[in-house]
């Protein structure tokens, strides 16, 4: 039987692009941000300073262009299972539906989307064209469903105008909020973005203080990265960019705790903008970067699928990437394909790999794609279709005319520094130390698998590396704790 240590290096270093939407994590017990009656919680304090508030310091601002309005509508209190009409326009490109619930409740999902012809968009949760579930509440507060999500016909080229309906697993208060423009093409658009660091973080040699967030080196070239990542790869530019900071206490986030992070969004309220916390690595979380949903709770504030998360590990070029990856998730992309073979994305145009396994990987034709599910090698792309998803969504400022960027294959970052040899290809071993950075429990299985098939020497190697993180020394020690000798 091969194994991975056959594998040996890769003939190219690997970029890793290596995510997760957090689906069905660990129950969490759900308090309200500011609840310290738990002995997990520390209240969170919450600052707000606008970078580019000093008169010399320009950089968290963009020029200014015309962008079209967002069309909220507020579908009111709706019951389980009941159909709620809704109008959608002739010029849409996407719209986000969401519910919030009244109370906590771990079966809500937006269930069906039918369209003005009768066309099941959605239908039990699960995208046309799907094969599994996407748009189900992740922590019991709120669920979200994105169209288009998959090449309906009623969705993709263009959004079908008319009375659309949805219906809810759950009870709550619906609303619906819609993308579009004045001719109902792409041009192009702003993304706006809050920057939320924890005091006590250290970027790049510099430590988050009071005095210092909003000008951040290490925090404002991630976001740099990031803006010309979703140039490249989606057509959009970055936006206004604000730092806001939180409380030491959420400087390391375990995986219990995210929910809690993502509420503090309520801070800035309602919008379009995408908003982003950078916190610590910790051995207490399964993730390198997360998004609250798949897609999240989009325009809406102070609820767990309001934000992603990216605990930094790697330098900004990367994690841009990484950044990149999350975005996806959040506006409604899934993997291109799962780890272990769970599924795939229900988008014609994006390849599959039917055996992602460490031996494999270097083999996959999705291997290039931003949404692999483990990483990107070479030169990063999207598909037309994964592109036509994310210009669907609600959350950026659409430019009302132009031509919008052409899309083109993103410049790739070095994730060999994380093992102690930048610029050099990963052995086998560590690709599956990668694998493991994924917190979603549908992989915890597949990357067990993979570790018992890996000579426990090779881990015991990788956990020894000079100049490799803590965090994939931590990993791949128990790894090999898992391995056969």
């Amino acid at each position: 039987m091969r194994t991975l240590a056959m594998l040996g290096a890769l003939s190219a270093p690997w970029v890793l692009v290596f995510a997760c939407a957090d689906a069905d994590p660990p129950p969490v017990v759900e308090l309200d941000a500011g609840d310290a009656a738990s002995p997990d919680r520390v209240a969170p304090k919450l600052t707000v300073r606008d970078a580019g508030n000093d008169a010399n310091d320009d950089w968290g601002k963009v020029a200014d262009r015309p962008t079209a309005p967002l069309v909220s509508l507020d579908l009111g209190e709706v019951a389980a299972g009941a159909t709620v009409p809704f109008d959608v326009p002739a010029n849409a490109l996407g719209f986000n539906v969401s519910i919030r619930a009244k109370s906590s409740d771990r079966g809500l999902s937006v269930s069906d989307v039918v369209s003005p012809d009768g066309g099941a968009i959605l239908s039990g949760a699960v995208l046309f064209n799907g094969d599994h579930p996407t748009s189900r509440t992740f922590y019991g507060d709120v669920a979200a469903a994105s169209v288009p999500g998959s090449n309906h016909p009623a969705s993709m080229p263009r959004m079908a105008a008319g009375t659309w309906s949805v219906a809810f697993t759950g009870s709550g208060r619906g609303s619906v909020r819609i993308q579009s423009t004045p001719d109902g093409a792409f041009h192009g658009g702003f993304v706006d973005m809050h920057v939320y660091l924890p005091s006590g973080l250290v970027l790049d040699d510099e430590t988050v203080e009071a005095g210092n967030y909003a000008a951040i080196k290490g925090a404002r070239e991630r976001v740099d990265a990031f803006g010309e990542a979703m140039r490249d790869l989606y057509g959009l530019e970055r936006g206004n960019v604000a730092f806001h900071l939180v409380d030491a206490s959420f400087l390391s986030v375990p995986d219990t705790r995210l929910a809690s992070l993502f509420k503090l969004t309520a801070a800035k309220g309602d919008g379009q903008a995408l908003h982003i916390f950078i916190v610590e690595p910790s051995s207490k979380q399964g993730w390198w970067g997360i998004s609250g949903g798949i897609p999240g709770a989009a325009t809406m504030t102070g609820t767990s699928q309001s934000a992603i998360a990216l605990a930094t590990l790697g330098g900004p070029d990367i994690e841009g990437l990484v950044l990149a990856h999350e975005m996806g998730h959040f506006f409604g992309l899934s993997h291109t394909s799962e780890i272990g073979g769970k599924g795939y994305d229900p988008l014609e145009d994006t390849p599959r790999c039917s055996d992602l396994t460490a031996t494999k990987m270097d083999q996959c034709p999705d291997l290039r794609n931003v949404m692999f599910a483990v990483g990107a090698l070479r030169d990063v792309t999207t598909s037309p279709l994964q592109r036509r998803v994310v210009q669907g969504s609600p959350i950026y400022r659409a430019f009302l005319s132009g031509e919008a960027p052409r899309p083109k294959a993103a410049r790739a970052g070095d994730v060999g520094a994380l093992f102690g040899h930048p610029g050099v290809p990963l052995a086998g071993s560590e690709l599956v130390v990668l694998s493991s950075l994924c917190g979603h429990p549908d992989h915890e299985a597949a990357v067990a698998h993979l570790a018992r098939a890996t000579p426990r020497i090779d881990l015991e190697r990788v956990a020894a590396a000079p100049g490799a993180h803590r965090v994939v020394r931590d990993r791949a020690r128990s790894l090999a704790a898992l391995s056969l000798p």
